[in-house]
């Protein structure tokens, strides 16, 4: 079998082929050579013209990737005379209290801040008073942390980076599921080390893709979102960037197999979809879909809630778990996810009419009375409905 390592280091990926070298190499090892500007200029990633830490083009597949580089430009910088500093060495002049004044007056006449990151200059040369702007954090800065949580073992820790991680925290169902979730994956479950690999954002800039490797072995790709200019991890994907856009066939492709009832096939293949795309609330749905098709009481409740643990919004898997709830005659918890439909769509008949029915068998009847009449108000021939107003007669 042919090895994807890199042909320098011989043990990051291999992403490119190095027209300087003539072997594919990954990107960490294109860094420690492009930034001398010393590549073929017809290769898409030699740094192209410009002076000192000035860049005018070039190409990266990740910001870490472009800021890797710029530290590599900053460090080579650091080492060799600047005329602007009538020739002298920035290292050297750090040493001194009037070199680094020097340094600092250098700075704050000149606008790097499009180029580079003047923080790192600031660490590096020990430039304490040099004044630096706030940095704000990028999709590829919120996904590293989110998996070095993962990876010190903070499995709840991690929520705070992930899009509905405020609504799991505050359901003990949602975060016991989230947990047991992570622990069985057999990518994050056993994570050691990640690297990033690529990433990619969409034309309005809110949501970006970040494709890593996982103990130098597994391909994993992140959706993180932008939320109230922050960034959160919305979903995984358990593969690289390419197999996002496939979801959706996949889900045609069960619907297709339980439209015509082939639960077995159907349940063959969401065990495959499932491992490439752990966090489609869809596919769970699904699952729970088949469990309740199979009579399958335990797995239709443990799908139907995932389902709504990775999308609070699905009005569907919302009130097939109260359904759930409601035939285990939980009939209090099952009001609330009923609830929680018709607060997203106030007229679900169905929902209307099992809370109708929960608050005939709580004695509640002008609360019962209310829902029926909403109900009838949508659907005045719902046939379920007709039974329900049976029953309010006879209790009465």
């Amino acid at each position: 079998m042919k090895s994807n390592k890199c042909k320098i280091c011989k043990v990051r990926r291999q992403q490119r082929f190095c027209l300087r070298k003539g072997m594919d190499i990954c990107w960490e090892c294109c860094n420690n050579m492009r930034y001398d500007r010393k590549c073929p200029v017809e290769c898409r990633y030699s740094v192209k013209t410009g002076e000192g830490l000035q860049i005018s083009k070039t190409n990266a597949d990740s910001l870490t990737e472009y800021k890797g580089l710029i530290e590599n430009l900053m460090d080579m910088w650091m080492r060799l005379p600047q005329d602007a500093l009538d020739g002298k060495i920035p290292e050297e002049l750090s040493r001194s209290e009037e070199g680094r004044s020097k340094l600092i007056n250098y700075f704050n006449n000149t606008d790097l801040s499009k180029y580079i990151d003047i923080s790192y200059i600031k660490r590096k040369l020990d430039l304490k008073e040099l004044e630096v702007g706030m940095k704000k954090e990028s999709n590829e800065d919120a996904g590293n942390k989110y998996l070095s949580l993962l990876l010190a073992g903070d499995l709840e820790g991690s929520l705070a980076f992930h899009s509905n991680g405020d609504e799991i925290r505050s359901d003990p169902e949602w975060l016991e599921d989230h947990l047991s979730q992570l622990k069985g994956d057999k990518v994050l479950g056993k994570i050691r080390e990640f690297k990033i690999i690529s990433s990619a954002m969409s034309e309005d800039r809110n949501t970006g893709l970040v494709f890593y490797e996982i103990n130098s072995k597994y391909d994993l790709c992140l959706k993180i979102v932008r939320k109230a200019e922050t960034w959160k991890v919305a979903s995984r994907y358990n593969g690289k960037m390419e197999i996002v856009n496939g979801e959706n066939e996949a889900l045609r492709h069960i619907a297709v197999l339980i439209s015509k009832n082939e639960l077995s096939q159907a349940v063959e293949l969401l065990g495959k979809y499932i491992m490439l795309y752990p966090d489609s609330s869809d596919l769970y749905y699904y699952q729970g879909v088949i469990s309740s098709m199979k009579g399958k009481s335990k797995g239709t409740k443990q799908s139907f809630l995932r389902a709504i643990r990775l999308d609070p919004g699905f009005s569907e898997a919302l009130y097939n778990y109260g359904l759930q709830l409601h035939l285990e005659g939980d009939i209090q918890h099952a009001a609330d996810y009923y609830k929680r439909v018709l607060a997203i769509e106030p007229e679900e008949v169905k929902s209307l009419n099992n809370l109708a029915a929960i608050y005939i068998d709580l004695k509640e009847f002008k609360t019962a009375e209310e829902y029926i009449n909403r109900c009838k108000s949508v659907e005045p021939e719902y046939e379920p409905l007709m039974a329900n107003i049976k029953r309010l007669k006879e209790n009465k």
